[in-house]
C-alpha cells in the first residue's frame, strides 16, 4: 500500500510537471527551496512538459533492485542533462546507482534531497566505462544527474540497489 501511494504520487508529480526535486521534497518531507540555479546543488525546474518527460524520471521499487528498461533515456546534446528521483520504498534505502550500457563518456552525479542537497557520490570514469557510486544507505530517496562529459551523448540505462 505505502509503494502504491509512493508511486502515485511520483506519477501524479512528474504529470503536472513538477520538477524532480519537488517530488524528492514531498517524499522527503523536505523544506528546499526549489528557485535555484544549479550553482549550490539546486536543480532547476523543468522548462516545458517535453523538457520534464525527457529530463526527469521517477523511479520507485520495493525490492532490492530496480533498473529503467523501458524509457531509452539518452543524453542527446552536448547541452542535455537529465535527473531522475530515485526512490526506494517498504523501509529500504538507495545503496548504489549505476550507468550502464554507455557508447560514451557519461557521468554520474548523485545528490541528497535534503534543503542542502548534497553531493552524495559521483562517478566520472574515462571513456564508455559503466559508472556507479555506492551509497551509505541512509536515505530512501537520491536525485540523479547524468551529463555528457566534454559534450559527449550516449543512452544508458540507470540501476540501483536498495538495502
Amino acid at each position: 500500500m505505502r509503494e502504491e501511494a509512493t508511486r502515485s504520487l511520483c506519477t501524479a508529480a512528474f504529470r503536472r510537471g513538477i520538477s524532480v526535486l519537488t517530488s524528492a521534497a514531498i517524499l522527503a518531507a523536505s523544506t528546499a527551496s526549489l528557485a535555484g540555479e544549479p550553482v549550490n546543488n539546486n536543480f532547476p525546474a523543468a522548462n516545458s512538459a517535453n523538457d520534464l518527460a525527457e529530463d526527469m524520471q521517477v523511479l520507485v521499487t520495493s525490492g532490492p533492485s530496480g533498473a529503467d528498461t523501458t524509457t531509452n533515456p539518452t543524453i542527446s546534446t552536448s547541452t542535455d542533462v537529465d535527473y531522475i528521483l530515485v526512490v526506494c520504498t517498504a523501509n529500504r534505502n538507495v545503496s548504489r546507482v549505476t550507468l550502464g550500457n554507455l557508447s560514451a563518456d557519461i557521468d554520474l552525479y548523485v545528490y541528497g534531497t535534503t534543503s542542502a542537497h548534497p553531493l552524495l557520490g559521483q562517478s566520472i570514469l574515462s571513456s564508455s566505462q559503466p559508472e556507479t557510486v555506492n551509497l551509505s544507505p541512509t536515505t530512501n530517496a537520491v536525485v540523479v544527474k547524468v551529463v555528457g562529459f566534454n559534450g559527449a551523448t550516449s543512452p544508458y540505462i540507470v540501476g540501483f540497489g536498495c538495502t
